[in-house]
């Protein structure tokens, strides 16, 4: 076994590659855990192969039933990276062409009017006191001002705790997001 836990038959060129992306500067984590399950496929129905044949690439990249089109593609790609990589060190390897799992219509923002905020605000204000969540109506109407206000994404304000407001200063700070109003 290696440091990521590669066990098939491309366990050592695997490695290398994730080291090279991460010297280069990249995280190179969510790609790390589909070049593990890569691994695993390649173990099960390819023990013996040297390189990368396109006939494991493309069965490896059929559409799971639970999949949505991005995260095929994604998929896909941690895929054909691999594959330039092995083609770049003079191994043999099918690389997928450019954009050959498409991720699907991409996602349009809704620029809201004033008139339709002002209705949206309406309605949070009208969050009631629930025992379940004893704090919900006092929360809601401020978390959505603050995903308004300071541009915070969902998660971020989510994550927000006392300690991150400071009133004094007008700022929110946590570990990597510092918005000022």
């Amino acid at each position: 076994m290696n440091e990521f836990g590669f066990t098939g038959p491309l366990k050592e060129e695997m490695s290398a590659f994730i080291r090279l992306k991460r010297c280069v500067g990249n995280k190179y984590e969510a790609e790390v855990g589909v070049l593990k399950r890569f691994d695993r496929y390649l173990t099960r129905n390819y023990p013996a192969i040297t390189g990368l044949p396109k006939e494991s690439v493309t069965s490896w990249c059929t559409k799971q039933p639970h999949e949505t089109p991005a995260n095929r593609s994604s998929r896909a790609s941690a895929i054909r990276q691999f594959a330039k990589y092995l083609d770049s060190i003079g191994q043999t390897a099918y690389v997928l062409p450019e954009h050959s799992y498409p991720s699907g219509c991409q996602y349009v923002p809704h620029i809201y009017t004033h008139n339709e905020l002002v209705r949206f605000f309406a309605q949070t204000e009208k969050c009631h006191f629930c025992s379940q969540c004893p704090w919900r109506h006092l929360v809601m109407p401020i978390f959505f001002r603050l995903l308004l206000e300071c541009g915070l994404r969902c998660s971020e304000a989510r994550l927000l705790v006392v300690g991150d407001v400071d009133l004094e200063k007008g700022c929110l700070s946590q570990r990597t997001v510092t918005v000022g109003w």
